[in-house]
């Protein structure tokens, strides 16, 4: 299963709001409480935002399906369905709706939204004619690559010296393909690389 760096965010995120909601529950005053709510909503609504820019076509690099994409949309929906419905049973068993339950029910519901708007995990970025795809351990100067083929569950990139790189677990359908072909024509300038489609 893929880890790219958006992955590794939102495990970090998931952990450290566990963490942190932990500590208000045990402190319990209303300031530190409010004051995790706002952090929380400026995180969670930024991302969303960046997610919404982006479907916009406002960015410069190309996301594209992997193996792992229902996988963390699920998971962002089930955590944030099950922290409202401990939320809401908690207020109505204590009948009383005091800041730590409207900090849960509040942050579930971003949550939620966030599984929602949840996007691809493959990403592909060109910058200065240097490569960066989910799965490589750093960026690869396309001057150094003679092909980068396209397949439906994997992208391969060949070197110079016939040396090849594997990226897999992806789930490449035909459109992400094209949109991947042209995207790496569109932004590199080496213009002996070759850029082969298996998936058409």
């Amino acid at each position: 299963m893929i880890r790219s760096k958006e992955d590794k965010k939102t495990i970090y995120e998931i952990v450290i709001f566990i963490i942190a909601y932990g500590v208000i529950l045990w402190i319990n005053r209303p300031i530190i409480s409010f004051s995790f709510l706002a952090l929380i909503i400026s995180s969670w609504s930024f991302n969303i935002y960046s997610k919404n820019q982006y479907k916009k076509g406002n960015s410069k690099y190309l996301l594209f399906p992997a193996d792992n994409d229902k996988y963390f949309r699920n998971s962002s929906i089930i955590l944030g369905l099950s922290l409202l419905i401990v939320a809401i049973i908690a207020a109505l068993v204590t009948k009383n709706f005091n800041h730590i339950k409207i900090v849960g029910i509040v942050t579930s519901v971003i949550v939620v939204f966030n599984g929602l708007f949840d996007l691809p995990k493959g990403t592909i970025s060109i910058e200065s004619n240097f490569i960066d795809i989910t799965g490589l351990r750093d960026e690869v100067d396309l001057n150094k690559l003679l092909q980068i083929e396209i397949l439906s569950t994997k992208i391969i990139l060949t070197d110079v010296n016939n040396q090849t790189t594997e990226l897999d677990n992806f789930n490449i359908d035909e459109n992400s393909a094209n949109l991947i072909e042209n995207y790496i024509l569109n932004n590199q300038i080496n213009l002996d690389l070759k850029v082969v489609n298996g998936v058409k």
